[in-house]
């Protein structure tokens, strides 16, 4: 038997609860039981528990779920067809688009998993191995960065937007970021940016240009949305590409084809679930391994907030509301 938390799929809060869920005799084939020792919590956990969006697997229009989408374990058991995992392997997983991950004991398809090696803290994979590989994502495969890229990152002292700040200054790509509030500045620049601005108070856009010599710049990653949507498609190069990964302000207004065509602009939205499905394993190993790397030589760094029990999972995942914080919030899911 798992102990789980449970969410309510109508966004009410006061039903969640820890409920029981009873766990097969057998491991079926092509999955593996996990004793799972910590969860991660994202911004989709917030939007699912608040109502906003709705479970996509909920065929059968069930009251409740169990949230979060990724986790750490340890493996109890393998199907008899998985060969490449064996009893007390350190693993970690990102789901994507089914949640989860808040209970003690989870049955899952072995193919989501991945070893997390023996130097890295298994509470840091934890708190941020769905924004780590989100961050792939966009560095790597969306837009590939590089030293002769000028590129902007907006809400750049983010959780998401710190990882990509350390990774492309890494990349010896020239980051620029935004922030929200003038406390912020610091940890944007400590993240890697050689110049932050308040997009909120500042004329960002003229200083890009500016910086730029009217040029512009080669990318803009943006989680922020509507605040900096049309700042963005200015402050962009022509050719320039502008990739959408949230939206805290607002949904982006609807994009019509002459915006993007006066400068010959490309617009994406890039889902992990097209990117790192468990359909793209091979895909899932190098994002990992090179995720892994920079953890283990601290270029992205992990500030964690302290863990909470898995009966307090709500407070963790509504400690997202507030965009004053900056600490990946962690749950502990078995002693």
């Amino acid at each position: 038997m798992a102990i789980a938390m449970r969410f309510s799929t109508n966004g009410d809060t006061n039903a969640a609860g820890i409920v029981n869920v009873k766990m097969p005799n057998d491991v079926p084939l092509g999955h593996v039981l996990l004793k799972q020792n910590f969860a991660g919590v994202n911004y989709i956990d917030l939007l699912m528990q608040q109502g906003k969006i709705k479970h996509c697997h909920n065929n059968n229009h069930d009251k409740f779920y169990i949230p979060g989408f990724e986790a750490t374990g340890i493996v109890q058991s393998t199907a008899n067809d998985v060969k490449w995992l064996k009893p007390g392997d350190r693993v970690v997983y990102a789901t994507w688009h089914t949640p989860g991950a808040f209970q003690d004991y989870r049955l899952i398809e072995h193919d989501y998993l991945i070893r997390i090696p023996d130097a890295i803290d298994e509470r840091i994979v934890a708190a941020s191995f769905f924004r780590g590989m989100m961050a792939h994502t966009l560095l790597r495969r969306t837009f590939i960065a590089g030293p002769k890229h000028v590129i902007l990152i907006h809400a750049a002292a983010g959780r998401l937007g710190s990882i990509l700040c350390n990774w492309a200054a890494n990349l010896g790509v020239y980051v620029i970021g935004t922030v929200g509030s003038e406390v912020k500045k610091d940890i944007a620049k400590q993240a890697g940016c050689r110049l932050v601005l308040n997009y909120n108070t500042e004329p960002w856009v003229e200083a890009i240009m500016e910086l730029t010599k009217g040029i512009g710049v080669d990318a803009v990653y943006d989680g922020v949305g509507k605040d900096t949507f049309t700042g963005s498609i200015r402050a962009l190069v022509p050719c320039g590409i502008f990739i959408s990964h949230g939206s805290v302000s607002g949904h982006i207004p609807n994009v019509n084809d002459s915006i993007l065509g006066n400068k010959s602009l490309f617009f994406t939205y890039p889902k992990l679930f097209d990117y790192k499905a468990k359909h793209n394993k091979k895909d899932l190993i190098i994002a990992s391994n090179e995720y892994f790397f920079l953890l283990q030589n601290k270029v992205v760094k992990i500030n964690l907030d302290t863990a909470c029990e898995l009966r307090d999972a709500q407070l963790a995942v509504t400690s997202l509301e507030s965009r004053d914080k900056t600490a990946y919030p962690l749950i502990k899911l078995s002693s």
